[in-house]
């Protein structure tokens, strides 16, 4: 508070008198935290009374004023899954067509033809890097496929292959089509990897034994 002294002025017939002035100061506070009074958590900042500027601080005269709390950090997602896809082959390089792909190569898979009885009894290895295909158009009597580790692999059995053995890819596709009902597949076995194997006899018959194993998707005609 101020007071100020009154002062006679010479000559003069009015008395002025100084009057006291007081001033009083109300300080302005913060609330920082989680959503003070008035404030509301995560947003910016309100007041009451004076304005406030967008960064919580008061402008003018008195009033309370908060600056709120920030909002909680979003979660994160989860991540995917790993391992390839059941029944989706990789895409086999291919290469210089192997002499044991008597039918040719075309666009990384590797066909084997038994015509006559050259496949009767024989152990037929499907090349490294390719697809194979195997196609029985005579006989595959008591003839063990051996599929690749990694790709795809089809046996058809257009003509005899009781007894045979297709041991499939252990990391691939594996099919064998038993397409007429002439005892084709009469006794034969297919032995399924981790990927989708499937024998098909659209035309009934004797189906070959299909053992399963930890096979994806195995299916038996």
């Amino acid at each position: 508070m101020v007071v100020c002294d009154r002062r006679l002025l010479a000559g003069l017939a009015l008395c002025a008198a100084a009057c006291s002035q007081a001033l009083a100061l109300d300080g302005d506070f913060f609330v920082y935290g989680g959503g003070g009074e008035g404030g509301t958590a995560g947003g910016g900042a309100t007041s009451t009374g004076g304005a406030s500027t967008g960064g919580g601080i008061p402008v003018g005269g008195g009033g309370h004023s908060n600056i709120g709390g920030g909002g909680g950090a979003g979660g994160t997602s989860g991540g995917g899954g790993t391992g390839g896809s059941c029944g989706v082959d990789p895409v086999a390089p291919g290469g210089t067509c192997p002499s044991v792909c008597t039918g040719g190569c075309a666009d990384g898979t590797c066909t084997i033809e038994c015509g006559g009885t050259v496949c009767v009894g024989s152990t037929l290895q499907c090349p490294v890097g390719f697809d194979c295909h195997v196609q029985c158009d005579n006989s595959c009597g008591g003839a063990t496929i051996v599929c690749p580790d990694t790709f795809s692999c089809s046996v058809t059995c257009m003509g005899y292959c009781s007894n045979a053995v297709v041991q499939c890819s252990t990391n691939g596709t594996c099919m064998l089509e038993c397409p007429f009902d002439n005892g084709a597949c009469l006794d034969a076995t297919m032995n399924c990897g981790s990927d989708a194997c499937t024998a098909t006899c659209p035309n009934g018959g004797d189906p070959p034994t299909v053992t399963c194993g930890s096979s994806c998707d195995c299916q038996g005609c």
